[in-house]
């Protein structure tokens, strides 16, 4: 038998509530991310446009994802436009955000799960999928406790 294959993947990180003091958009931005272990540029950046869409009310395509990136680095002045920005990476992004139950595709179009609010949504969406997985880590230390006899 391999190596079973996860059904999601966390890597979970506490910051200390100081940090939450910030006024700065996107240090807040970061620090949510950096919280569900999610460090990429391009992460924050599809992340960004999914709150500036949800601001407006507005699902967004990959296309209109890639499109509002690149003109978001062009109007900062940044030099390689292009880095990190094909189609597929978009994609894997908007991927793992819909495992871990904050977007969802409804059609070509991504919005946050539910057209709820990002702290909605992982509150009924994406927190239950870490309860179970602290769940299964319990149960996987109660057989490893099992299985070398440990009373």
């Amino acid at each position: 038998m391999g190596a079973p294959k996860p059904l999601v993947e966390f890597k979970l990180k506490w910051f200390d509530h100081s940090s939450l003091y910030t006024e700065n958009q996107s240090e807040i931005l970061s620090l949510a991310l950096l919280s569900l272990g999610i460090n990429a540029e391009p992460a924050r950046e599809v992340f960004w446009v999914l709150l500036a869409g949800h601001k407006k009310g507005l699902s967004l395509s990959v296309k209109q994802i890639r499109d509002l990136i690149y003109e978001k680095r062009k109007k900062n002045g940044e030099t390689d436009l292009e880095s990190g920005l094909t189609v597929r990476n978009i994609q894997v992004w908007l991927s793992y955000f819909q495992q871990i139950g904050l977007v969802e595709c409804l059609g070509d179009k991504y919005i946050f799960r539910g057209g709820k609010k990002p702290s909605q949504a992982f509150e009924q969406y994406t927190k239950p999928l870490i309860e179970k997985n602290t769940q299964y880590i319990i149960e996987t230390f109660v057989r490893l406790e099992e299985l070398y006899e440990i009373r």
